[in-house]
């Protein structure tokens, strides 16, 4: 009794610039309302077990992304840090500083 369909996805995108400690952490949350707009028959749910699997992917590319406009958009230099990056230049010791929400969770 289901059809499956392709449908455009609707998010609300909130940027923030601080952490939940209130240090400086540029990130964006994005919420996908959970509708579809059918070609031909109004709205439906989705089916979104996919986009859960695959949600550590998406933010790898949303920090690619933030990653490579920070350079080409504001010309900062950056390098990798793991999974993240990080501004060069910027010394361990502000970098600690203001990395309190990681002290609180280690």
């Amino acid at each position: 009794g289901q059809e499956l369909v392709k449908v455009p996805l609707l998010f609300a995108l909130v940027e923030h610039g601080t952490s939940r400690a209130g240090d400086p952490q540029l990130h964006t949350h994005a919420v996908c309302f959970n509708l579809g707009l059918r070609p031909n028959d109004g709205w439906g749910a989705l089916k979104t077990n996919q986009m859960f699997e695959l949600k550590m992917a998406f933010g790898a590319l949303y920090r690619c992304q933030l990653a490579h406009l920070l350079q080409k958009e504001l010309s900062y230099p950056v390098e990798k840090s793991g999974a993240f990056f990080e501004i060069k230049g910027v010394d361990r010791e502000i970098i600690e500083f203001f990395s309190t929400r990681r002290a609180q969770i280690i």
